[in-house]
């Protein structure tokens, strides 16, 4: 689940980039937790996955999967530190005009963004599949 929708005091409701940001939520669970589809890493292991200033380490089997990982966080990072700026500047009254796109986390994520993190895999350019399935 997105970290917006975890804040109490967080009152814009539901938007698109909390699906992605639950999508990577996912990816790093699956990534840092697992060795192998089916097999979870050792109970020890798990305390590392909720700490603060968490750096994505996936275990070997999804090893590949670590740029995708760093490069998404990194974004999010970025942009919940430009939100904790931009809000600090609102409480002191530093800049009462300036505004926030919490839809893109002041756009530093998403969908372009994440789409262009994920379009290569292991150094190889993924096809887009837009056409219907049916």
């Amino acid at each position: 689940m997105a970290y917006d929708l975890f804040n109490s005091a967080w009152t814009g409701g539901h938007l698109y980039r909390h699906d992605l940001e639950s999508i990577f939520y996912v990816l790093l669970y699956l990534c840092v937790q697992y060795t192998r589809p089916g097999k979870q890493v050792s109970a020890s292991a798990k305390h590392k996955f909720p700490q603060p200033k968490f750096k994505p380490e996936p275990t070997d089997f999804f090893q590949h999967f670590a740029s995708w990982l760093t490069e998404i966080q990194g974004q999010l990072c970025d942009g919940y530190c430009d939100y904790v700026r931009f809000r600090r500047s609102q409480q002191i009254k530093l800049d009462e005009g300036l505004t926030f796109d919490d839809q893109t986390l002041g756009g530093h994520f998403t969908y372009a963004i994440v789409n262009g993190i994920m379009s290569t895999f292991t150094g190889v350019e993924l096809k887009e599949r837009t056409e219907s399935l049916d």
